[in-house]
């Protein structure tokens, strides 16, 4: 798997692609990830074959891509995968979930606000508007004191007249 890594930095894709094979066939579920990542544009079929092996492996990253590759074909399937991710600390895994489920999102866009996504106290702030407004605020209030400057056009859609000021 390193000698692939060090490849695929040194723009050396054929010859890392070799090691990664090498890798995977060994049971290394990065090397079979990597792959996927080689082909995913080119060969989506493949990649997700690749993504599968990774994932059966072990590898969360390569469980993080195969949920998110299955979320219109098999939106339970989607979930398991990107569950599992979740479950291991990917944060992007984390709000995928929340955006697949509604009935589970508030739960993962709290994980993944708990782990550092910013964008999840947007999406929280957004969830819980029409249900909770006073919660809803407070996770816009978070949103806006993270200083994240991505946020503030979303925050700007969600509160036109009386978007939280910096605290």
């Amino acid at each position: 798997f390193n000698r692939g890594a060090m490849l695929t930095r040194l723009n050396q894709p054929h010859a890392a692609r070799a090691w990664f094979e090498r890798a995977a066939a060994g049971g290394d579920g990065r090397a079979a990830y990597n792959l996927g990542l080689m082909v995913v544009e080119s060969d989506p079929s493949s990649a997700r074959t690749w993504f599968e092996r990774g994932a059966r492996l072990g590898c969360v990253e390569a469980m993080a891509h195969l949920g998110y590759m299955l979320r219109e074909e098999s939106p339970a399937k989607a979930m398991k995968w990107l569950e599992r991710a979740a479950d291991a600390g990917d944060r992007d895994a984390m709000v995928n979930c929340g955006v697949l489920s509604q009935r589970l999102a508030e739960s993962w866009f709290k994980k993944a606000a708990a782990a550092g996504d910013t964008g999840a106290l947007a999406n929280l702030a957004y969830l819980l508007r029409g249900l909770r407004p006073d919660d809803s605020r407070q996770w816009a209030q978070r949103a806006v004191d993270s200083s994240d400057p991505e946020l503030d056009d979303t925050l700007d859609i969600l509160f036109p007249d009386d978007k939280p000021k910096m605290s």
